[in-house]
């Protein structure tokens, strides 16, 4: 007969291993849990990947596989940190330093980590603390582009990822109470996106639920019925009530930039940006094919001082070409922009073939480049180092995602 110091280890034994699975992935639970509701959210998440890490390898090394995206990542990794040491206009040493980290994770976590039920759980809970976050500033302290911990733009184009990600799941439930609870969480977060007032990530957002409404369309003819359409209507009137005022205003902002334009005045932010766009069109036609001879900032003053630069806007200080492609052309020449594609498109590209087989796996693959891409044509979603490794980590997803468990079983230690 087992005695109670024999029962006792055999339960800690048991508790230390379901932990395990969890301090694996607890770097993806810290990207949708903590790292916008928290002011330190980006730090925990670093201390998770480090957990995760040194978890792994101690209990689950002989899991560790090898694919094609760890190879992207690493290529990735060694031209970020060539371009910081031989270019004129390297990677920033912290972005460098958030690549190294968020790499001793997806290096090293076990295949089949994460199940589909624990990704929706998350995504629940980070589109709620997201929409209580957005209202708190929006309605109590009356932030007139709300927002949380970091800038509008990386804010809104994580919470259009975490946005998308309830879309797919609520066309996939079949529960009717939490259809209708999803249903109207999703409203909601698409408000928290709208009180940020980033235009831009507003056109990547309907353009990635666009594209999920194409690649599901036997599955929206499936969901919709008489309960899913009035549920449908009263969320619509839900988001236009509480939404309109912030439409209404950005609309007239966007006529008055555009009233400016014509009075050659630029200092607005539809000016500054198709300034900004010149001067890297201009750039790349002159350094196009290994990037900008000069500094950023030292070839925005020769490009005003020859009159192709709007002097206002370099005088702005902008810290970027406010274009993610251009940015990186100009500054990194044409094989910088190739590898920054493959590292941002390879996972899409993998997991298309799974468009009709899994079309699960792959909507969850599709939604975070379409906002990202999209977002990335008159902004940077990719410099912001909270909304990179989130970018990194829900991309990586479709890698470890499994129907069967939440991890697999770790190795003899623990027995």
């Amino acid at each position: 007969m087992l005695n109670n110091k024999t029962i006792d280890n055999m339960s800690r034994a048991i508790n230390i291993k379901s932990a395990l699975p969890l301090l694996v992935i607890s770097p993806v639970i810290s990207v949708f849990l903590f790292l916008l509701p928290v002011k330190i959210g980006l730090e925990i998440f670093i201390a998770c990947c480090f957990i995760s890490f040194l978890t792994t390898v101690i209990f689950f090394r002989n899991q560790i596989s090898w694919n094609g995206y760890k190879t992207v990542l690493l290529c990735y990794i060694l031209f970020a940190t060539f371009s910081e040491i031989f270019d004129i206009d390297g990677y920033r040493s912290s972005e460098l330093r958030t690549l190294a980290y968020v790499s001793l994770f997806l290096l090293t976590v076990p295949t089949s980590s994460i199940s589909f039920t624990l990704l929706k759980k998350l995504t629940i809970v980070a589109n709620f603390a997201a929409t209580l976050l957005s209202s708190y500033q929006f309605y109590i302290l009356n932030a007139p582009r709300a927002h949380g911990y970091i800038n509008a733009i990386p804010f809104a184009t994580i919470c259009a990822t975490l946005s998308l990600f309830l879309f797919i799941f609520l066309l996939y439930e079949k529960n009717n109470k939490l259809q209708f609870t999803m249903a109207v969480l999703y409203t909601l977060s698409i408000t928290t996106i709208i009180y940020t007032g980033t235009r831009g990530v507003w056109l990547a957002y309907m353009f990635g639920v666009a594209l999920i409404v194409v690649f599901s369309k036997d599955k929206i003819k499936s969901f919709f019925s008489y309960k899913s359409i009035c549920l449908t209507i009263l969320c619509f009137c839900i988001l236009a009530t509480l939404t309109s005022p912030t439409i209404k205003q950005r609309y007239e902002d966007f006529t008055q930039n555009t009233t400016a334009l014509t009075s050659n005045n630029y200092q607005t932010s539809v000016g500054a940006r198709l300034q900004l766009w010149k001067a890297a069109i201009y750039t790349i036609q002159q350094d196009g094919l290994f990037g900008a001879k000069k500094p950023y900032q030292e070839n925005l003053q020769e490009l005003s001082t020859n009159g192709i630069l709007a002097e206002e806007v370099y005088k702005g200080n902008f810290a970027h070409y406010h274009n993610n492609y251009l940015d990186k052309l100009v500054k990194y020449g044409i094989q910088g922009l190739v590898v920054w594609l493959f590292f941002a498109m390879f996972p899409l590209v993998t997991f298309f073939k799974y468009r009709r087989t899994n079309q699960l796996l792959f909507l969850l693959t599709l939604a975070p480049p379409a906002v990202y891409m999209t977002a990335a044509l008159t902004d940077m979603p990719f410099r912001n180092l909270e909304s990179l490794a989130f970018y990194i980590t829900v991309i990586y997803l479709p890698y470890i995602l499994s129907n069967k468990a939440e991890i697999v079983t770790p190795s003899k230690r623990l027995s």
